[in-house]
């Protein structure tokens, strides 16, 4: 599998450039939502858009301890 490209931050620490979107969740499918941003996370992931709008995510975020 290929790396992520990755931005180097101030502190030193790099960081993925790509960041995954939860707007593909509906309203009822948190444990969708769930299964795809610990995915994400667990292939590197670490920017996870979670726009209040989006509703869904409050769940997601407390099953995953995030």
């Amino acid at each position: 599998m290929a790396s992520l490209p990755k931005f180097k931050l101030h502190d030193g620490q790099h960081m993925p450039t790509v960041g995954i979107g939860c707007w593909i969740g509906k309203a009822g499918e948190a444990d969708e939502v769930t299964n795809m941003v610990a995915t994400a996370l667990r292939l590197g992931y670490r920017h996870i858009d979670t726009a209040s709008n989006y509703g869904i995510i409050s769940k997601s975020a407390r099953q995953l301890g995030i």
